[in-house]
C-alpha cells in the first residue's frame, strides 16, 4: 500500500485541484487549518478548539499528489446547523488490544482508518466526518459534546460510506475474501436485475447443479469460503455503527478495497439468500471453515431495516427493547453499548439525565445510574431481567446492575411469565446510592442445586440425564423406575415428570417463529425420544423405546410424532432444550418446585415476586442486606396459579 503521512506543506503545482465549491469555502474560512510543522518532535494539535458547542469538525481528505500516496487532511470548524456538503464514515476503529495505533505526525490512526484513508483520498475526496480525526479523543468534555451530535452529524451527511476494511484480511493476507464476497453480491443483483433468478419460480437451492447454472462456482470453491468469510467481518457487529446507518437520510455506500456497493445490493442480495433458503447451507459452510460467530451480516441487515423503519416513522423503540435486541453487539468502550443507541431511542428517555454521554465516569457507575433512571421512569423492574451470572463479589456493580458491556443471553428474559402483579410499584432508588429499595414476596426457597449446568460445549444430553436423575431422588428411584411409575401414576410421578419436561423448555413452545408459553402436550414425547433416546448407551434403548409405546395412550392428544427423532418438532424442542438450559443449571425448591436459573445459584437462595413486577427473582441474605441473583423459571410459579392471593410484601434493600 505505499507510505501514507500529513502533508506539512501544499505544493499547488502537485496537488489536485479542489473541487469550485470546496475551494471557496477554504477562502471564506481564514481560521481553517493544516499541518505545518518542520518534525513530529514540534507537532501541536492542529485541529484547534471548536468554537461554540453548535460547531463541529470537518476535515478534507485528499492526496498530496496525483501520483502518490500521501495523504493530506486539512481541518475546518463549522456550525453543524450550516454545513456544507460533506461525507460522513462509519467503519470499526479495530480489534481493541490487538490492533496497535500509528503515530504520525502526532496522529493517531487505526491500521483499519489508515487503509480506508488510502483509498477515499482517490475514491472519494473531499470533505468529511471520521469521528477518530473530528473529535478530540482525549479530551473527555469534547467527547462527550461531540458524541451527543452524532445522530444529527450522520442525518444531515450528503452520503454515508461503509468501510469493510481492505479486500485481504490481516489474518489471511493471501485470502481475499472481500473480492468473493463483493463479486457474489454483485452477481447475485445483477442476475436479480436481468430477471433470471427471484422471478417468482421455485427456489434456487444451494446445490451444484443449479449454482453452475447460474455460472456461480461450485460449493467447495474458495469464493463461497470467501463469502462466508466476508459475512462474518467485524463491522457487522459492531455498536455505534446501528445508529450511523439508521438515521442517515443520504445515500448508503459500502466499500471492500477499491470495491463499491450501495446499500440497497448489500440489503436486495442478503434477503434475495435468505428467501431462497441458503442461509443454512452457509451457516453450515462457516462452521466449516471454523467461523463460530454465524453469519452477522445476516442479522446486521435485518436490524438496520427494523431500525430504520421505526425512526423513519417516529416509532422509536425504547432503550430497553434496544437493548434487548442489541447485546451482543460490540463497542470498544462499555459505555458505548448505550451512548451509541441514544440516537435512535424513544425521545422520552433520551430527555433522561442519567442516560446522557460523560466519559468521564466510570462506567460501573454511568450502569447504575442508567439501570436507576430506567426503573424508576418505567416504574417496571424488566431491566433486571438482564443482569447476567456473577460469582465472587469483586464487581464494580450493584447485584442489581446489569453489565451491558458483556455479550449476553437469556431465554427468559423476553418472556413475561407470571400475571400481572396486583400491587402497585413502589421501588425506591437515590441517585448515587448502590441501594435499590423493593417490596418483595418471598415465595419459595431454593434446597437442591445440580452441579451440572448447561456451558457452551457441555454434553447437554448428559447434562439433562443428570438433572432428571436429580428429579427421581425424593422417591428413592433411578431414573427408568421413576419414569416407569408416572405411566400408572404411582405416588404422583405424572404430575412431576410433567414438570420436568415442562421445565426443561421453560414451558415454551414456538409458533410461527414466536415463542408462546404452555408447550403442546406431545412435547412429553419429543422430551421422551429426543432426549432420553437420542444419545444412550444401547442397553438403555429398550427401555426408552417401551416407555414411549407405554406413554403414547398415555398422552391425550390428538396427534403425536411417528419418529420422534427425525421431526422438526423434534429439532425445535431440542433447540428449545439447548437455548434454555443455555447459562442456566437446575434446582429444586423446599415445596418440591422444579426450576431453572444462573449457575451461580445456591441453597438457600430465595424465590421472589416483586411489587408491581411480572417476572420471579431469584435473591439473596436478609432483608436489610440482599444480593439480587437473577431470574429464571420456577414451574408452578409462572403463570399465577400457585400465588396466594394474600401473599405479604416486606421491605428490601438489594445492594
Amino acid at each position: 500500500m505505499g507510505s501514507t503521512s500529513l502533508a506539512e506543506t501544499e505544493d499547488p503545482a502537485t496537488v489536485p485541484p479542489r473541487p469550485p465549491e470546496i475551494q471557496k469555502l477554504w477562502e471564506e474560512n481564514p481560521g481553517a487549518r493544516t499541518y505545518n510543522a518542520s518534525n513530529a518532535a514540534d507537532f501541536e494539535d492542529i485541529r484547534g478548539g471548536l468554537a461554540s458547542d453548535e460547531h463541529i469538525r470537518l476535515v478534507e481528505v485528499s492526496s498530496l499528489s496525483s501520483e502518490s500516496r500521501l495523504l493530506s487532511l486539512k481541518f475546518l470548524s463549522v456550525r453543524l446547523d450550516s454545513t456544507p456538503e460533506y461525507s460522513a464514515l462509519s467503519y470499526t476503529w479495530g480489534t481493541p488490544g490487538v490492533d496497535p495505533f500509528n503515530n504520525i505526525n502526532g496522529y493517531r490512526f487505526t491500521p483499519n482508518l489508515l487503509a480506508c484513508l488510502s483509498e477515499l483520498m482517490f475514491q472519494a475526496p473531499g470533505l468529511w466526518w471520521i469521528d477518530a480525526l473530528c473529535i478530540n479523543q482525549d479530551d473527555l468534555d469534547e467527547k462527550s459534546q461531540q458524541v451527543k451530535k452524532m445522530r444529527d452529524i450522520y442525518a444531515r451527511a450528503h452520503r454515508v460510506y461503509v468501510w469493510l476494511g481492505p479486500t485481504w484480511t490481516d489474518s489471511n493476507p493471501n485470502f481475499n475474501d472481500g473480492l468473493a464476497g463483493m463479486h457474489i453480491l454483485n452477481r447475485i443483483q445483477h442476475l436479480g436485475s436481468q430477471g433470471a433468478i427471484d422471478n417468482g419460480g421455485p427456489p434456487l437451492k444451494f446445490a451444484n447443479d443449479q449454482l453452475q447454472k447460474l455460472e456461480f462456482p461450485e460449493i467447495d470453491s474458495p469464493i463461497w469460503q470467501g463469502l462466508v468469510t466476508f459475512l462474518c467481518r467485524p463491522y457487522f457487529s459492531r455498536m455505534w455503527v446501528l445508529q450511523e446507518l439508521t438515521v442517515a437520510k443520504g445515500d448508503i455506500f459500502f466499500m471492500c478495497g477499491d470495491m463499491i456497493l450501495n446499500y440497497h445490493t448489500i440489503y436486495n442480495t442478503i434477503e434475495f439468500m435468505k428467501r431462497q433458503g441458503w442461509e443454512t447451507p452457509l451457516l453450515n459452510l462457516s462452521e466449516k471453515y471454523g467461523l463460530d460467530t454465524g453469519l452477522p451480516a445476516f442479522d446486521f441487515i435485518d436490524t438496520i431495516t427494523l431500525f430504520r423503519v421505526h425512526h423513519q416513522t417516529h416509532k422509536e423503540a425504547s432503550l430497553l427493547s434496544t437493548l434487548d435486541h442489541c447485546r451482543n453487539y460490540q463497542s470498544t468502550d462499555p459505555r458505548d453499548k448505550i451512548i451509541a443507541l441514544l440516537g435512535i431511542i424513544a425521545p422520552e428517555e433520551l430527555a433522561l439525565n442519567e442516560l446522557q454521554p460523560d466519559y468521564s465516569q466510570p462506567a460501573s457507575e454511568y450502569f447504575r445510574e442508567v439501570t436507576g433512571a430506567l426503573i424508576m421512569h418505567h416504574r417496571s423492574y424488566h431491566v433486571l431481567t438482564m443482569v447476567e451470572a456473577r460469582c465472587g463479589d469483586d464487581n464494580p456493580l450493584p447485584s442489581w446492575v446489569p453489565d451491558y458491556g458483556t455479550r449476553w443471553n437469556n431465554p427468559f428474559h423476553a418472556l413475561q411469565y407470571i400475571e400481572e402483579s396486583e400491587t402497585a410499584f413502589d421501588g425506591q432508588r437515590i441517585p448515587g446510592s448502590n441501594i435499590l429499595r423493593v417490596s418483595a414476596c418471598i415465595l419459595d426457597e431454593i434446597e437442591t442445586v445440580s452441579l451440572a449446568r448447561a456451558s457452551i460445549g457441555a454434553d447437554i444430553d448428559a447434562v439433562v440425564m443428570t438433572w432428571l436423575s436429580m428429579a427421581a431422588v425424593p422417591w428413592e428411584a433411578d431414573i427408568w423406575d421413576w419414569l416407569s411409575r408416572a405411566v400408572d401414576d404411582q405416588d404422583g410421578v405424572w404430575g412431576k415428570v410433567d414438570s420436568f419436561w415442562r421445565t426443561l423448555i421453560g414451558n415454551q413452545w414456538v409458533v410461527d417463529g414466536l415463542r408462546t408459553r404452555d408447550a403442546p402436550a406431545n412435547c412429553l414425547y419429543l422430551f421422551l425420544g429426543n432426549v432420553l433416546k437420542s444419545r444412550l448407551k444401547l442397553e438403555y434403548r429398550e427401555k426408552s423405546i417401551g416407555l414411549m409405546d407405554a406413554w403414547k395412550e398415555k398422552v391425550d392428544v390428538e396427534r403425536l410424532v411417528i419418529d420422534p427423532l427425525n421431526s422438526g418438532e423434534a429439532d425445535a424442542y431440542r433447540k428449545l432444550v439447548l437455548d434454555s438450559g443455555a447459562y442456566n443449571t437446575f434446582f429444586l425448591t423446599k415445596a418440591g418446585r422444579m426450576g431453572l436459573g444462573p449457575w451461580t445459584l445456591q441453597s438457600g437462595d430465595k424465590v421472589t415476586t416483586l411489587a408491581g413486577g411480572n417476572s420471579l427473582f431469584y435473591v439473596r441474605g436478609g432483608s436489610e442486606r440482599a444480593k439480587f441473583v437473577g431470574h429464571g423459571y420456577v414451574h408452578g410459579l409462572m403463570n399465577g396459579s400457585e400465588l396466594d392471593p394474600e401473599r405479604q410484601y416486606l421491605n428490601m434493600n438489594l445492594e
